[in-house]
């Protein structure tokens, strides 16, 4: 059982050769930065300048961890920052998307509920400039199945995504939930795989939690 902690959401972003775009992404995190909150970046052994620009948060924030390492992938990465978190809930983001403006506010009053899982919507941002909404409900279930059924076929995304949501943290680490590091890709779907069977009530909601914005430069794994 996780110890009770006076920290309420860990916010974990493995970072790897993302030096164009890492400071937009933190910056949109520590917008809105109460009491209660740990963000906690992993370096993952970048080679150009990302290193340097984490250098420049390090000892200004006090609830902001730079954790670095060997460049072992961003699954590893991400085992790294759980390891290292206290918060009764943790989720997870990619080092070039961003929170949206007032997000972590309403989500974070959310969490009084006190549901094993909660889920938030996407906006997806083209390289074009194209906006697409992918939204949720203002909803509570008391299984996965149900949540699953209501956003399958061409809103899988949503269920299948780890960047969108909010994790009790100790429902991973009594079932010693990790990312698979072997895994080359969709290591979001199988953490979700194997978290959900141990998610007695879930929360969606109808607010925007992030920007994920196709890039033409993509950190490699």
């Amino acid at each position: 059982m996780v110890k009770k902690s006076n920290i309420i959401l860990s916010i974990i972003i493995p970072a790897y050769n993302c030096e164009s775009y890492i400071s937009e992404c933190l910056n949109s995190v520590l917008d809105y930065n109460p009491k209660g909150i740990e963000i906690i970046v992993v370096e993952d052994g970048s080679t150009d300048g990302t290193k340097s620009i984490l250098a420049g948060y390090e000892n200004v924030y006090n609830n902001l961890k730079i954790l670095y390492c060997s460049h072992k992938g961003s699954s590893a990465a991400i085992n790294i920052g759980l390891d290292n978190s206290t918060g009764e809930y943790v989720t997870f983001l990619e080092c070039d998307d961003i929170i949206k403006t007032g997000f972590i506010r309403g989500g974070f009053e959310l969490l009084s509920k006190e549901a094993d899982l909660y889920a938030f919507g996407i906006e997806r941002l083209s390289l074009t400039g194209e906006r697409d909404l992918w939204n949720l409900t203002d909803n509570e279930y008391s299984d996965v199945s149900s949540f699953a059924a209501d956003y399958s076929g061409d809103k899988e995304c949503l269920v299948s995504s780890t960047c969108n949501k909010f994790y009790r943290r100790n429902i991973i680490e009594d079932n010693q939930l990790r990312f698979d590091e072997s895994l080359p890709f969709v290591e979001d779907g199988q953490f979700n795989k194997n978290f959900f069977p141990y998610a007695g009530s879930i929360i969606t909601s109808s607010l925007i939690m992030l920007s994920d914005i196709q890039r033409k430069e993509s950190a490699e794994e």
